[in-house]
């Protein structure tokens, strides 16, 4: 698990589909429930799970203030990519967790994702 092998993986095929947001990212079952590592706090569930490198296209890219712990580079169509980590994502990490955090809090405030209810109607 490379970064400049996902990076080009994840520009290539956003170059295909022109999706407004992609991005990469790790899954553990509980990462909501327990903590990634001793004393951490939880993660919060979204649909981005832990991201690693998120993609914005133009459209919510718009007036984007990043971390300046956050690596960004403008893509060729005008979006903004945002990395957690240039080597692997580690979430065990406390650097690589923050950094991942600040990418699923702007991806939830740009994309508008709200948590849906898994609870019965």
């Amino acid at each position: 698990m490379k970064y400049p092998l996902f990076r080009a993986a994840l520009l290539a095929i956003n170059a295909i589909w022109q999706q407004p947001w992609a991005c990469v990212q790790a899954f553990r079952l509980d990462y909501d429930k327990a903590p990634l590592y001793p004393g951490a706090a939880l993660f919060p569930y979204s649909l981005y799970h832990i991201p690693w490198i998120a993609y914005l296209g133009p459209s919510l890219r718009d007036g984007i203030v990043s971390s300046p712990d956050i690596k960004t580079e403008s893509t060729l169509d005008g979006g903004i990519l945002m990395v957690a980590a240039e080597d692997r994502l580690d979430p065990s990490n406390p650097e690589h967790l923050q950094r991942a955090r600040v990418l699923a809090e702007t991806l939830i405030a740009r994309t508008g994702y709200q948590k849906r209810s898994t609870a019965p109607a």
